[in-house]
């Protein structure tokens, strides 16, 4: 059988390819062909050579000639003898089966000598979650992550053999991940609407059957900071430092149970404790933007908390600042002022305060003056009377006897932010098509668009 060998030589050395025919015919009369291999054509033949048609299959031993499986090619009277490739049997998932949300082993039967190809597609979203991976000769599995595979979906595996650069693929094989009640965790620290002290705080939350992991965020709404931005875990505790606490501040808490690429998230809101000092000292002014509707409902919102000193009375900073002395009167407006002073608006405002004020004092709602004096004056606003259909956040919207700036608006509800709103600094929601304020129920008058 040495000349097997030979005639493998000659294939990969054309010089001997004369030799490789001359033997070649010596051996066709004693070698069957053994299963596992198939005739074909070779891409050319020497010169003054024929192509001949074989009565019967050689047999070409692998094991005879000491050629390494997969490499040995041998001319027989111009018909090529190569190594057959099959394709590999999937053996799990089974055809049609529905598989746990959990990392997924897929597994097949080995092919002798043969590469894979593996590609899985998630069907229901068409998206390629497994895109075409070469895997070594005697692997026989590929494991899918469970961030991949989402409740519910079907998938489609593909598989393919690759034998001296001979591929053979599978019968694609479908499969559907097992479709899961995907709850939200129920927050349990701290309880909605909490005042926690400025210490370590110890967020809780109930464990969901089912969930992979959770993620957890943490934003300070008063400064809008985002302080833990999808925090994965896999317990259901997450301690928040005190330093990314800030008294007076309100935080939203954000908390997600995962499965697989589904999330479902809980929210729950609290506050940080002020001292007595503190919750009546203005708060630091976050960093201008240059944009002006940004930076007057930022600044509006760092002063959420703040509120009026003592148990009783209207004494405030934001009066004292406008003033440079303590006031009696209620302190919306002059909240407002501080706020616009803050964005460079602040001249016009301070110069016609004191006469707002006497005009209320005769009778005249001091609202009414400042929209008019303020809100007409082309170098600060525009007045817009009675409907609220058209506020964007940044505008100031009035009522018969309150002042507020807009923060945010939806279809439906309007959020401010104003002084003295409980003597305090707040943030509140009203309707957009009824947005009265106050108990009885004042009138709204307008809103107008600082410039």
């Amino acid at each position: 059988m040495n000349n097997c060998k030979n005639c493998m030589g000659a294939y990969e050395n054309p010089d001997n390819m004369d030799q490789a025919f001359q033997v070649q015919p010596e051996l066709m009369e004693d070698i069957q062909m053994s299963e596992g291999y198939e005739y074909q054509e070779p891409e050319y033949l020497p010169e003054g050579y024929e192509r001949q048609e074989l009565e019967h299959l050689p047999e070409v031993s692998f094991e005879e000639t000491g050629c390494p499986a997969g490499t040995f090619s041998v001319f027989s009277g111009g018909v090529a003898i190569a190594p057959l490739n099959v394709a590999p049997t999937i053996t799990f998932p089974g055809q049609g089966a529905t598989v746990p949300l959990q990392a997924l082993t897929l597994r097949w039967n080995l092919v002798s000598n043969a590469t894979y190809i593996l590609a899985v597609r998630n069907v229901t979203n068409d998206d390629l979650i497994v895109p075409n991976t070469s895997l070594p000769v005697g692997r026989n599995n590929h494991i899918v992550p469970v961030n991949r595979l989402t409740p519910g979906h079907q998938y489609r595996f593909a598989l393919a053999s690759v034998v001296g650069g001979v591929t053979r693929w599978a019968g694609h094989r479908y499969f559907r991940v097992q479709s899961i009640a995907t709850p939200a965790p129920t927050i349990t620290n701290p309880t909605a609407g909490a005042v926690v002290p400025r210490q370590i705080l110890s967020t809780r939350w109930n464990a969901v059957a089912g969930a992979t992991s959770y993620l957890v965020s943490l934003r300070n709404l008063t400064s809008d900071t985002l302080w833990i931005n999808r925090g994965s875990l896999t317990g259901t505790t997450r301690a928040i430092q005190a330093n990314q606490l800030s008294s007076g501040h309100r935080y939203r808490l954000a908390v997600a149970s995962v499965f697989g690429t589904v999330e479902r998230w809980s929210n729950r809101y609290f506050s940080v404790q002020m001292t007595e000092a503190e919750r009546s000292t203005i708060n630091p002014r976050p960093p201008l933007t240059g944009i002006l509707r940004t930076d007057i409902v930022q600044i509006a919102r760092s002063q959420i908390y703040v509120r009026a000193e003592g148990n009783s009375g209207n004494h405030n900073a934001f009066s004292r600042s406008i003033f440079g002395v303590n006031t009696t009167h209620h302190w919306c407006g002059d909240f407002a002022a501080w706020v616009l002073r803050q964005v460079g608006r602040h001249n016009h405002v301070v110069h016609n305060w004191n006469r707002y004020i006497h005009q209320a004092q005769i009778g005249e709602g001091w609202n009414f003056s400042f929209a008019r004096n303020w809100g007409h004056t082309p170098n600060h606003g525009r007045w817009n009377p009675v409907s609220a259909a058209n506020v964007l956040p940044g505008d100031i919207v009035l009522w018969q006897d309150h002042i507020a700036f807009v923060a945010s608006v939806s279809t439906n509800n309007i959020t401010f932010v104003g002084g003295n709103q409980g003597r305090q600094v707040d943030e509140r929601t009203a309707t957009r098509n009824n947005p009265e304020w106050g108990n009885p129920r004042q009138t709204f008058l307008g809103y107008f668009r600082v410039v």
